[in-house]
């Protein structure tokens, strides 16, 4: 009897269980890798959203640094105010920065917000973004009037600041849109809303919360704007009695002293602007404020903003002289020579020191 083999039974299935477990194997080993690559995709769509948004928000930084000027630095700050703009022809400021190895770059602009710009974001009579005293009932983004919108104090009896708009002339300083785009391919778009801060109001060449004795030698105080760029106001608006010689010297809009129903607030202005305000030399320009009393016996010029929260006390030997605008708590003028001349260009490149503030923040999708 010849030996031949006998085939197992179960050799057939034990090949298909192999060619089985490679197909398996296979499609795992598909999976994991399909599935490895979309995550490295999406870890590298993230890192590039990521760093696009930060280009943007560094966009954003430079827009708040070039908004604001130093001491002395001239007309560097974008600035192109223009009182009483009735048609407003939207120029818009551009910079752009691009890294070394070109994939970071970031584009800004830098333009005034317009009545038009409020009516997109949602601006109506029943909602309004701003205080509209243009008079103008046409449709800013058809119409040829499309007027900036500023930020502070449109009337006296606002003690609190506002966006508003105006057909006259104003002191205070426009709403800026900053536009960032950070990113190479798509990218992100972030937009803010910055003002500069306004400061207290605007009433007169000299304020004071309280009583203004004028008793020295020479006294010379007017509320004509020397830059001629804002409206005229009075020579001195005080909440309680003034009292000056007969040899004083008043100009302005009314010539005369006001006094009005409300009282500023002399130590939230000085809270307000302390923030990034570094109290200055006795003498200069900028902003020089003083918590509490100051008694001067010395001679002192000072252009911009001069602010003392307590009394304000020229001795002799004094002579005090500001071209811009002062607010007191008391004035108290025992000798010496006073001379205070309105001037708001003065008190706007004080103001433009202080950093620009964030009123809205998006990014756009």
């Amino acid at each position: 009897m010849s030996g031949r083999p006998t085939a197992r039974p179960d050799g057939g299935f034990a090949l298909v269980a192999a060619l089985l477990l490679v197909a398996v194997v296979g499609i795992v080993t598909a999976v994991v890798l399909q599935t490895t690559s979309t995550e490295v995709r999406i870890s590298g769509n993230h890192k590039l959203a990521v760093q696009a948004f930060y280009a943007a928000e560094a966009g954003l930084a430079e827009a708040r640094v070039r908004l604001r000027k130093g001491p002395g630095d001239g007309g560097s700050v974008i600035d192109d105010v223009d009182g009483g703009v009735d048609s407003w022809s939207d120029p818009a400021w551009t910079f752009a920065l691009e890294t070394a190895d070109d994939r970071l770059p970031y584009r800004v602009t830098i333009r005034h917000k317009t009545e038009c710009d409020a009516k997109r974001a949602g601006h109506t009579s029943e909602t309004p973004h701003y205080r509209d005293l243009d008079d103008s009932a046409a449709d800013p983004c058809r119409a040829k009037q499309n007027n900036v919108v500023y930020f502070g104090y449109p009337s006296p009896t606002d003690t609190a600041p506002v966006a508003f708009t105006t057909d006259g002339r104003t002191p205070y300083l426009p709403v800026e849109k900053v536009i960032a785009h950070g990113g190479l391919t798509g990218g992100v778009t972030l937009e803010e809303e910055l003002v500069h801060p306004p400061g207290p109001p605007q009433l007169a060449a000299v304020y004071a919360a309280g009583n203004v004795s004028l008793k020295g030698a020479s006294i010379d105080i007017n509320g004509r704007d020397d830059c001629e760029t804002a409206y005229d106001l009075p020579p001195v608006v005080a909440g309680g009695a003034v009292e000056s010689a007969s040899h004083r010297h008043f100009g302005g809009n009314p010539p005369l002293p006001q006094f009005p129903v409300f009282a500023l607030a002399i130590e939230a202005a000085l809270a307000e602007l302390g923030q990034g305000v570094a109290v200055l030399p006795t003498e200069g320009e900028g902003i020089l404020l003083v918590d509490g009393d100051m008694t001067l016996n010395r001679a002192l010029t000072w252009n911009g903003m001069l602010l003392v929260t307590g009394t304000l006390t020229l001795g002799g030997g004094s002579r005090l002289e500001v071209h811009g605008g002062l607010w007191a708590g008391t004035i108290d003028q025992q000798a010496g020579a006073l001379t205070v001349r309105y001037d708001s260009c003065r008190l706007r490149d004080a103001l433009l020191t202080l950093p620009v503030r964030v009123r809205t923040w998006k990014e756009v999708f």
